[in-house]
């Protein structure tokens, strides 16, 4: 006669094969959304392990024992943790965790017992996802899947490709070439010549000025009078200047 088959998805964590599937379904949608695995504290239990932990209750409720450092536990016959169905988890203070799991057939103190509010047992017939691997999600799942890292939360996989196009569009329209003076040039170095040239400009302009005050001070004018002339000047001839920039 066999024994209780169970499978060990990682170190202190197995269950029976059904309970150990909605494990791995229920955790990848954690780690997806929360980017870490399900919190756990116990799962299935030998059947001396459990009877060791429930003598150890039983004496302390007789009071010939101290607490244990585990809460109740009942006799290995009555327990879904010997049965491989079952999951603690501080993960119950989790709203979120406890939808995920729920979906995946594991309830939360289904029986209700007080202390157990981390107590949760795999119910097949409560499993919506039942035969599906981790890896079965269906076209409008992906486009649900929720990205991670955006001020504000959370958004729709299809939303974050939807933003990035948007994104990517608006860097190639800063980066589009420029036709200046007939030929193609890119945008950024057109902005790095416009920026030469005007440090030129004003370069001139004020060797310029420099070069009238010496002037005027030497005939004998008022240099700053020249100066505001020339001032106006500029701005005049600034006002019939105009220019245009083709973006392809």
């Amino acid at each position: 006669m066999g024994g209780l088959v169970t499978e060990r998805i990682r170190p202190g964590v197995e269950f029976v094969p059904e309970a150990a599937a909605a494990f791995r379904r229920a955790e990848a949608q954690v780690i997806a959304e929360f980017g870490r695995p399900i919190d756990v504290n116990s799962t299935y239990r030998t059947w001396a392990d459990q009877m060791r932990m429930f003598e150890d209750w039983s004496r302390y409720v007789a009071g010939k024992g101290p607490r244990p450092a585990h809460s109740k536990a009942v006799h290995p016959s009555e327990s879904f943790h010997v049965s491989g169905l079952a999951l603690d988890s501080d993960d119950w203070r989790v709203p979120r965790i406890v939808e995920i799991l729920a979906a995946n057939g594991f309830i939360r103190n289904r029986l209700h017992v007080p202390g157990e509010l981390h107590h949760f047992e795999y119910i097949r017939a409560r499993d919506t996802n039942y035969g599906k691997k981790v890896d079965d999600v269906s076209a409008d799942d992906v486009w649900k899947y929720p990205v991670k890292g955006r001020p504000g939360g959370p958004v729709p996989a299809i939303q974050e490709l939807a933003d990035a196009k948007t994104a990517a569009q608006a860097v190639r329209d800063e980066l589009a070439p420029v036709t200046r003076g007939g030929k193609r040039v890119p945008m950024r170095q057109d902005l790095a010549d416009t920026g030469t040239l005007v440090r030129q400009v004003l370069a001139e302009q004020k060797a310029t000025t420099a070069a009238l005050r010496a002037l005027a001070t030497a005939q004998g004018a008022d240099p700053d009078a020249i100066q505001d002339i020339v001032r106006e000047a500029v701005k005049d001839a600034m006002r019939d200047v105009s220019f245009t920039v083709d973006i392809e």
